[in-house]
């Protein structure tokens, strides 16, 4: 069974959900291929993990590193996310056992449901907002289960293990709808918000229309209940629906 080094040192899952300032609970979350997973605690099993993506017991859990020698898990075993959060799958029967890794864990920090991916776990507020392109003039929050939740302050050193999970507010992000500059205050939408903030704010949208993501691939459609994490400057086309030129 794998067992992370703080469980080793004799620590509980419950001592582990604190900073060291003794902060309130932080959120975690884990990435698994292209999928994020929200996790109920820093420490979770291998198998509540797999749950969370909707995998079955055919795959075993992997995590990765920056290196090809990455960790298998069995299900059972006990999972430190602060030791790294970024995770794939193999089939089971390929599964081996393994020696630990020296190489660094990928660590994703996520902000706002978007997760960047690093090997370094020690940044700054400054650092952060670099990571996110986020502009000076949004607030950045440590994200907790409690009502208060820390501001993040340029200087301020953020360390993983402190939780990796963050949140903005006065976030606003531009993007381009039939060519009209539309602007959004979160980065979740769906397709028929993206259509119903397009046409309020002055962009054509026909009765309707079929909504695409401009790609480097070409066209990619979005229907109204798909969610859409918007990015600065992102393009989309809305069109009829004879017509995804």
């Amino acid at each position: 069974m794998n067992v992370s080094s703080e469980h080793k040192e004799g620590l509980g899952v419950a001592e582990a959900k604190h900073t060291p300032n003794c902060r309130s609970e932080s959120k975690w979350a884990a990435v698994l291929g292209d999928r994020l997973l929200q996790m109920p605690r820093r420490v979770v099993l291998a198998k509540d993990i797999k749950h969370e993506a909707g995998i079955g017991p055919d795959f075993a859990l992997v995590r990765d590193y920056n290196s090809p020698h990455d960790t298998v898990f069995a299900d059972d075993a006990e999972v430190d996310l602060a030791e790294g959060n970024v995770f794939r799958v193999i089939p089971a029967c390929e599964a081996a056992p393994t020696k630990p890794c020296r190489e660094p864990a990928k660590l994703a920090f996520v902000v706002d449901d978007i997760w960047e991916i690093t090997t370094n776990p020690n940044h700054t507020g400054e650092t952060l907002r670099h990571l996110f392109a986020l502009p000076p003039e949004v607030k950045l929050f440590r994200d907790s289960r409690s009502p208060e939740d820390e501001l993040i302050g340029d200087a301020d050193k953020i360390r993983f293990a402190d939780g990796p999970v963050f949140r903005t507010e006065g976030l606003v992000i531009t993007v381009k709808v039939n060519k009209t500059d539309v602007k959004f205050t979160k980065r979740r939408v769906t397709g028929e918000e993206i259509k119903k903030t397009a046409a309020q704010q002055g962009a054509t949208i026909p009765p309707g229309g079929i909504l695409y993501k401009v790609t480097p691939k070409g066209l990619e459609k979005i229907a109204d209940q798909d969610v859409v994490c918007l990015k600065e400057c992102d393009e989309f086309r809305c069109v009829t629906p004879d017509d995804n030129s």
